[in-house]
This record gives structure tokens, C-alpha cells and sequence, in this order.
């Protein structure tokens, strides 16, 4: 009787072994977890919050400093600094763990209030492996800062040496390629042209001219650094342009947004100095900052509030800064 109890439980034990083997593979593969995505990325408070198109927070990078600034690599590096009194602490966030890495804490004994500040005009950017962040800021002008130096920081091992900016010749704006190389060129088959005064017209393929834009206020001459500046947007049904209305310290006037048939001109912003836009790939997006108000260009040109009080705002995807040039 013992002997048959005993083959029984064994006999058990074996089934159960073989179902359970059954159940998982061990070469069976786990499903793939979905990458972290989102539309952008705002500096907002010394907190770096990562956001839909709507700019609601879908996370916030966990940082024990203040945020001090940032660079979008790709889905998975995000670069940002933060301030350890006058140093500058630089680290690397990866979206997709969700996990932060220190990567050098730079070392400055500079009496220079203005070391690391920054301005819309500056950036970090990445070239062969290292990261360059300019510093040793002075004020040219009242409202602008200009580098004397750069901190180049080897990503591999953390090491970093300050060079004269002069000797650094990439920039971020060099490294960053135009709308037209991006979405494939304007689809329009016409030409664009400033009258004299400073209007802007479209001759298309057939030979009809349109005026597009219609600004009657006090313009600056183009002999004075005066003029128009406008940029295509990626569905070439509509643009953006400014008017020099004063020429100083920079150039001042208003943004608007027009469709190339010149409907819908919608004022965007009183002064271009404030203003700065981009447009996001491969949506076409239009997103821009008045001061520290972020808003999104909607259909009919509307434009949408969307934030107050940011610092910074990025996309967290491939985007191009709009650059009206005259």
C-alpha cells in the first residue's frame, strides 16, 4: 500500500512539473512595453515637466536643484543643468527608464554673476560626443549677453575643459537644419516679394500676384534696417511674418500669422523681440512663446494660450526654430 501511495505522489508531482513547464516557455518572448512619448518639453519654476500637445504634465524629471536649462537630444537623452552655487551640475535624463544620470559637475571660481546665464539666443548643443554649453556671459547691450568662453564635456567620461568661444565654431543654430530641409521644401510653385511699402505679394505659377499681407501702421525703412520678414509654414497654406516698425537695441514690431491668399491675418504678437516660434516634425505643428506665454497656432490662425509663466519650451521630437528672414 505504501509502495502504491508513493508512485501515485510521484506520478502528481510529475504532471504538475510538466503543466506548469507547459505554461511559460522560458523561450517565449515578454510583450514589448510601449516607448514614452510626448509632444513637449517645459521648463517652468526650475521643473522640467514633460507634456502633451495641450502642455498638460505627463511627467516631471526629478531634479534636487533647480532646473537651470536643457537640451532634447532624442527619445531617449534629454541633457539639463542645474546650478550648486557657482557650479554648474550637468545630467542626463533617459525618458524611456524613466531614470536620471549624473554625467560632471563643472568647477568655476568666476566672480562673473552672468557665468551661466542664459538667454533665447543661446543654447547647449552636442557635437562628436561632447557636450558644449557656452558661459562667462557679459552684457553687450542692455539686453543682450554675449559668451566669451564654452565648456566642452566629454559624454563619456565626464572630463571637461573651458575653451575661448571663439575657438568653438559650431553653434546650435548651425546644427540645427532649416523647415525646408526637414518637410521637403514650400510646395508652392510662385515667388514672394516685398513691395515698397513693405508689402508682401505672391506671383504663383500662372503669373497672378496676391497681397498677402496687409499692415497699415508706421513702418521703418529698409535703408535704416527696417523691412518685412516672413517664413512659409510646412503646409504652405499659410505664414508667418513681422514688420519692422522701429530699429534700437533690436529690431521692434508686430507677428502676425496669414494664409498665402492673405485671409485670416491674425496678430500673434505686439514686438518681435519677444516672440519665438517652431514648428514641430512630422506634424506640422505651429507652436510659439510671447514673453513667457506659451500658445499653439490653431486653424483659422487662431492662436490658443496654452501656458504662463514658462522659461523655456521645447518639442520632444524633431523641431525647427521659424526663422522669418527679409
Amino acid at each position: 500500500m505504501k509502495i502504491i501511495l508513493n508512485i501515485i505522489i510521484f506520478c502528481l508531482l510529475v504532471i504538475n512539473l510538466t503543466g506548469l513547464s507547459g505554461c511559460k516557455s522560458p523561450n517565449k518572448e515578454l510583450p514589448k512595453k510601449e516607448p514614452f512619448t510626448a509632444k513637449l518639453i517645459i521648463l517652468n519654476d526650475g521643473k522640467l515637466e514633460l507634456c502633451d500637445g495641450n502642455a498638460k504634465v505627463l511627467r516631471k524629471v526629478n531634479s534636487s536643484q533647480p532646473v537651470h536649462d536643457f537640451l532634447w537630444v532624442d527619445d531617449s537623452t534629454l541633457f539639463f543643468t542645474a546650478k550648486n552655487d557657482r557650479n554648474l551640475i550637468v545630467q542626463m535624463y533617459n525618458p524611456q527608464e524613466d531614470s536620471v544620470y549624473l554625467i560632471s559637475e563643472i568647477q568655476s571660481q568666476s566672480e562673473n554673476t552672468l557665468y551661466w546665464e542664459i538667454d533665447e539666443y543661446h543654447d547647449m548643443f552636442v557635437k562628436d560626443g561632447k557636450l558644449y554649453i557656452e558661459c562667462d556671459f557679459y552684457s553687450e547691450m542692455p539686453l543682450f549677453l554675449m559668451a566669451r568662453k564654452v565648456t566642452e564635456v566629454d559624454l563619456k567620461t565626464g572630463q571637461y575643459i573651458t575653451l575661448s568661444r571663439e575657438m568653438v565654431e559650431t553653434s546650435a543654430s548651425e546644427l540645427t537644419p532649416k523647415l525646408e530641409d526637414i518637410f521637403g521644401g514650400s510646395k508652392l510653385k510662385g515667388k514672394f516679394e516685398v513691395t515698397s511699402d513693405t508689402e508682401l505679394l505672391y506671383t504663383d505659377g500662372a503669373g497672378k500676384r496676391t497681397k498677402v499681407t496687409s499692415t497699415p501702421i508706421a513702418k521703418e525703412s529698409v535703408e535704416t534696417g527696417g523691412g518685412l520678414g516672413y517664413q512659409v509654414m510646412p503646409d504652405s497654406e499659410r505664414l508667418l511674418f513681422y514688420v519692422v516698425q522701429s530699429v534700437g537695441d533690436y529690431i521692434h514690431g508686430p507677428v502676425y500669422a496669414v494664409n498665402v491668399d492673405g485671409s485670416q491675418q491674425v496678430k500673434l504678437s505686439d514686438d518681435i523681440f519677444y516672440f519665438d516660434a517652431f514648428v514641430i516634425y512630422p506634424d506640422g505643428d505651429v507652436y510659439f512663446t510671447d514673453g513667457d506665454v506659451l500658445s499653439k497656432l490653431n486653424k483659422g490662425n487662431s492662436p490658443e494660450i496654452l501656458r504662463r509663466d514658462i522659461s523655456k519650451v521645447r518639442s520632444f521630437s524633431k523641431f525647427l526654430p521659424v526663422r522669418m528672414t527679409r
